[in-house]
């Protein structure tokens, strides 16, 4: 909770009037693809485990796709899965996902491998020309350093990258524009590796999500796996005194570096998504 916390403490800081703010109907706008111009990856930093996000994700595509951009989509889901996702992709047999070894309930991915997960990339299949590509670390790949699974999933994405805006998906921690967090100084987080290390600068943008209140299914070392309430924000539906909505810091790179993001998402409240196969 300690890392979270700081991170929301170092976004309160940064003040207002330097903000570009839209609602969730906003996303059909051309103001907000305006928004996107000359953007090749959008992250979302996502607290795994919540309905919201993923369905935020698939409404995103969607009203970008509307407006005839070219996206594709990354998800944090190991990339010797890709075949089981490829076949479900072009024959809609929900068989595949339901035996894919990613969504086995003895596989621990602490809250990626949940039914709104399954939601997403069943209603991505609808909408067709999407490319769905899996850019997590082979799990058969031994991590010898803290830094080796950010690096490998970076490595990844990189070869995936396409024309268009790529949607990536992940862990918000991963997310992170700037090097090393409080439990890690030396971190170097995949959207940080993206921005430096692979030569996109700013054709990135970086959003973490946030939530009033609301419930979360995920993992712990000292809890477990379960239903939990997610950490709360309401000082930021407060501040800005509205609901549902999306901020890009148009402030300088100091700034937006000194949060760890480019902006974030706000949901009014998260509801827990539990595991496909429990």
């Amino acid at each position: 909770m300690k890392k979270v916390i700081i991170i929301i403490f170092t976004l309160l800081k940064i003040g207002y009037g330097q903000e570009v703010i839209f609602s969730f109907p906003q996303l059909n706008s051309n103001e907000f693809s305006k928004s996107l111009e000359n953007k090749n990856i959008l992250i979302i930093g996502e607290w795994h485990g919540t309905n919201e996000t993923p369905d935020f994700v698939f409404k995103l595509i969607q009203a970008l796709k509307d407006q005839h951009i070219k996206v594709s989509l990354g998800l944090e889901i190991n990339e010797e899965y890709q075949n089981d996702i490829d076949r479900f992709i072009k024959t809609g047999d929900i068989s595949i996902i339901k035996k894919c070894g990613f969504f086995d309930k003895n596989n621990f991915t602490g809250g990626r491998s949940s039914k709104a997960m399954v939601e997403l990339i069943e209603n991505i299949r609808k909408l067709k020309e999407i490319n769905v590509f899996c850019f997590d670390m082979n799990s058969k790949k031994k991590i010898l350093t803290s830094n080796d699974r950010d690096s490998m999933m970076a490595t990844t994405i990189n070869k995936n990258i396409s024309n268009g805006i790529n949607i990536l998906l992940m862990g918000n921690f991963h997310a992170r524009i700037k090097k090393g967090h409080d439990q890690n100084t030396d971190i170097k987080p995949v959207a940080y590796l993206l921005k430096n290390n692979y030569g996109f600068g700013n054709k990135i943008i970086s959003l973490n999500t946030y939530f009033r209140k609301g419930t979360v299914w995920n993992c712990t070392d000292d809890g477990g796996c379960k239903i939990r309430a997610i950490y709360a924000s309401p000082e930021i539906e407060k501040n800005y005194a509205r609901k549902n909505f999306i901020v890009f810091l148009n402030s300088s790179l100091e700034k937006t570096e000194e949060f760890g993001y480019d902006g974030f998402i706000y949901f009014e409240e998260s509801t827990a998504s539990l595991p496909l196969n429990e």
